[in-house]
């Protein structure tokens, strides 16, 4: 008999929602990460109606609006060259509140059921983990990395090294690659990327936002700081242990090399 039913490789957004998935449907599994705590770093900044969908039938959308962004802020984009100059464009998007009445009013089926949610990834994965762990289901386990695996035919045993330098050996009835880009079961799968790789290159700063007075007082190197960049985001860092800043999103110009 396999340890778990579902091993799960990758405990970002993905693995972590897979898990209170199965976890609400009573299906034992175990979720495995390599990194020792959720992510702390700004990466993904907001789940789309479909994802808000998602955790509407799982029961959780309540809790992942309540720490994201206000349901009554409008989530207007604004590209600029300078913190200190007018916006080259302003793309408006209505706040929640505004989208859940829209959507309220239409019957003919052309909106989704949810609006969209702004939550930062810092945010949404300690949350889903902490929702993880309330489930008797699921084991969730950090500082695990996948090595590789071996297909029994009916069942998977994947080889993982703890952080500490141990191993251990975990059988499961199916094996969920949820690791990313780099994952290491497409990998050993043997399953290719398509595409083109490095179409953009971003800079993603986070800053004291009280930065805003020294940029009042006219200090432009401050509002660009690196050049042949557009600064395309700004938005607040929505993190208890970061309450006094924000994160600037610069895109590069296609000139740029570092």
């Amino acid at each position: 008999m396999a340890d778990t039913q579902v091993l799960i490789v990758g405990a970002g957004p993905v693995g972590l929602t897979l898990a209170v998935d199965l976890g609400k449907r009573g299906i034992r599994c175990v979720l495995i990460e390599v990194k020792e705590a959720p992510a702390f770093l700004p990466k993904m900044e907001r789940c789309n109606a479909r994802t808000m969908e998602l955790y509407r039938r799982m029961g959780i959308v309540g809790r992942v609006r309540a720490a994201g962004l206000p349901r009554d802020v409008p989530m207007d984009v604004f590209i600029v060259f300078s913190l200190v100059e007018p916006p080259l464009l302003r793309l408006p998007y209505p706040s929640v509140a505004q989208a859940e009445a829209e959507i309220a009013a239409t019957a003919d089926s052309s909106q989704p059921l949810e609006p969209y949610q702004l939550i930062s990834q810092y945010t949404l994965e300690p949350l889903l983990k902490s929702i993880a762990e309330e489930l008797p289901t699921v084991a969730v386990r950090y500082g695990h990395e996948l090595t590789e695996f071996t297909d029994n035919g009916k069942s998977v045993t994947a080889h993982i090294r703890r952080s500490d330098g141990t191993t251990l050996d975990i059988s499961a009835d199916y094996l969920v690659g949820c690791d990313g880009g780099t994952s290491a079961v497409r990998k050993q799968l043997g399953i290719k990327l398509q595409g083109d790789g490095n179409i953009g290159q971003f800079r993603q700063v986070v800053c004291d936002r009280r930065i805003e007075f020294l940029l009042k007082q006219g200090n432009k190197q401050l509002a660009n700081p690196v050049a042949r960049e557009v600064i395309v985001g700004v938005s607040r860092v929505f993190s208890p242990a970061l309450p006094d800043f924000i994160q600037v999103l610069l895109k590069f110009s296609p000139t740029y090399s570092q």
